[in-house]
C-alpha cells in the first residue's frame, strides 16, 4: 500500500511507474492481485486503473520458481516449492546457493522466452505481458 501511495503522490513525471512484486505462494496469481485490489479498497485507495503504469507481477510459488526457469533448469512448475527445505527443491536451492543460477543469469536469459514457458511458468509468461503493457519493457 505504501509504495502505490508513494507513487501516486509522485507522479508528477509521466515516465515513472511502479513494479508490484508478490510471491504467489499457493494463492497463485489472480488470488494475489484480487487480494491487492481488496487492500487497496480497504485503505480507501482508488484500484489500480488499466491505464496506470503499474505493473503487477506474481512469481509462482515463489521467485526461486522463475530463477530456475530462466537459468534452464528443467522441469519446472508452478506448484513445486524450490527451496532448501523441500525434496524437489534441494537441487535448485544447491545451484542458487553456488551461484550457478542466480538472478543476474536469471535476468540476461530474460528473453526471448523459452519454449514451453506459458505451459511451465505461466505467470512469468503473464509477467511479460504486464511489464510490456504497463511498462513498456
Amino acid at each position: 500500500m505504501k509504495a502505490v501511495k508513494r507513487w501516486r503522490a509522485e507522479r508528477h513525471d509521466a515516465n515513472v511507474g511502479l513494479l508490484v512484486v508478490i510471491d504467489g505462494d499457493e494463492q497463485g496469481l489472480a488470488r494475489r492481485r484480487q487480494e491487492l485490489a481488496k487492500k487497496l479498497k480497504d485503505a480507501d485507495m482508488a484500484p489500480i486503473a488499466p491505464s496506470d503504469p503499474v505493473a503487477i507481477v506474481v512469481p509462482c510459488w515463489h521467485i526461486e520458481t522463475w530463477i530456475a526457469w530462466l537459468c534452464g533448469h528443467r522441469p519446472v512448475d508452478e506448484r513445486t516449492r524450490y527451496k532448501d527445505d523441500e525434496a524437489a527443491g534441494r537441487e535448485v536451492a544447491r545451484k542458487i546457493k553456488g551461484g550457478e543460477y542466480s538472478p543476474r543469469r536469471a535476468a540476461d536469459a530474460w528473453t526471448p522466452p523459452a519454449p514451453g514457458e506459458e505451459t511451465h511458468v505461466p505467470a512469468l509468461t503473464d509477467a511479460r505481458s504486464e511489464l510490456l503493457r504497463r511498462l513498456g519493457v
